[in-house]
């Protein structure tokens, strides 16, 4: 799944990142931001004009705003379900 095509509040995992997409320098940047490969992510908000850019997109306890185009790049995962087992105490 496209991380542009998610509804709001919708948590995942990115599973793939086209680097290719970016110039070397974006990808860079996009890295220190925390979008990579295994990192949980949450769409929290749209723009509100055509296009629906940027959007904000939340990684951990930060919120980054990124560009409609370049979450197109981005493959996403849900995540799986927790158990009682996998919560620690």
């Amino acid at each position: 799944m496209i991380l542009d095509k998610l509804t709001n509040h919708q948590p995942v995992r990115i599973a793939n990142v086209d680097w290719s997409c970016f110039p070397e320098a974006e990808g860079r940047r996009l890295r220190a931001l925390g979008i990579d490969v295994g990192e949980e992510v949450t769409i929290r908000q749209r723009g509100v004009f055509f296009g629906r850019d940027p959007i904000a997109l939340e990684i951990g306890r930060v919120t980054v705003a990124i560009r409609r185009k370049h979450a197109l790049a981005i493959t996403v995962e849900p995540l799986a379900p927790t158990t009682a087992s996998d919560e620690t105490p």
